[in-house]
């Protein structure tokens, strides 16, 4: 990598201040002796300016550090358990009842549902010539009526030329 891609990666730190005394030091001995980095810092700080300008200052909700630090400092909550939960099933007896029943419910539908039909006979499937007719009449009151209309006819005299070479 060379200096001028290591500089440009840095400037950022190094406007914000995060950087080590040494390599900002490092940083401003390039900045003086290249026109390029300079060029890329004046970018940089006139981005920064915008957005500075352009942010308003908001300050943060009263109490918001006294949640975070009680959050940070605060025990972890043990891990849930499966005799943790049915303490907590058998403590509620009346949510623990209700989910029996749905679960009675359930199984009693699915017997229902899944249990013998009377099968009926199968019905007749229309012979296609039915069905044509049928369709173009339906499809003569919706639109592209007319394209419907002449594929009924063509599926029509097809039909009706196999049936005379038969």
């Amino acid at each position: 990598m060379d200096r001028c891609q290591q500089t440009q990666e840095l400037l950022a730190d190094y406007r914000s201040g995060v950087l080590s005394s040494r390599k900002a030091a490092w940083i401003e001995e390039h900045i003086a002796q290249c026109a390029e980095c300079a060029r890329e810092l004046r970018v940089l700080d006139g981005a920064l300016a915008l957005v500075e300008a352009n942010t308003p200052e908001y300050e943060p909700p009263a109490g918001l550090w006294n949640g975070v630090y009680n959050r940070i400092t605060s025990p972890e909550p043990e891990p849930s358990s499966v005799f943790g939960d049915l303490r907590r099933w058998i403590a509620r007896p009346v949510q623990a009842a209700g989910v029996g029943v749905a679960a009675l419910a359930l199984t009693i539908s699915l017997v229902v549902i899944t249990g013998p039909h009377n099968v009926s006979a199968p019905v007749e499937a229309a012979s296609n010539m039915e069905y044509v007719q049928g369709h173009a009449l339906y499809a003569g009151q919706a639109p592209l009526a007319d394209r419907a209309a002449y594929l009924s006819v063509v599926a029509a005299s097809s039909e009706s030329g196999e049936t005379r070479a038969k």
